[in-house]
């Protein structure tokens, strides 16, 4: 691992993710997308631009909004992510944003134009 490389796991994290590891938890929060807002993160946890967007994702989120957070690693698991893609129609970014309410995108954004308040806009 490089300098600023580190799995998701190892560091902590103030939010409150829900791990997508299978494509039937990714039919469960799309679901779950009836009820509230559910925004999936896919990173790559190889790649420094994706640690970079997840750590600056993190810092701005509002642990108070309305949200269900779902956490993709693209590297344990990309057969979800691209089940994501086909589902929602996004095609495949990494690092990547998407976030949905009842079963439609209502945003999405990749790299470094992933922005917490962005997000949290579409929201509230």
């Amino acid at each position: 691992m490089g300098l600023f490389s580190s799995k998701r796991s190892s560091r902590q994290s103030r939010l409150n993710w829900n791990n997508v590891e299978s494509e039937e938890d990714l039919k469960a929060a799309i679901a779950a997308s009836e009820e509230e807002h559910v925004l999936f993160f896919k990173h790559s946890t190889r790649c420094n631009i994706s640690s970079m967007a997840l750590r600056r994702f993190e810092d701005g989120w509002d642990e108070e909004s309305n949200c269900q957070l779902y956490f993709i690693d693209l590297i344990a698991h990309r057969a979800v992510s691209s089940a994501l893609s086909d589902i929602s129609g996004v095609a495949h970014q990494s690092p990547q944003a998407i976030l949905m309410k009842d079963r439609s995108v209502n945003y999405h954004d990749s790299h470094g134009a992933i922005s917490a308040s962005a997000i949290q806009s579409k929201i509230n």
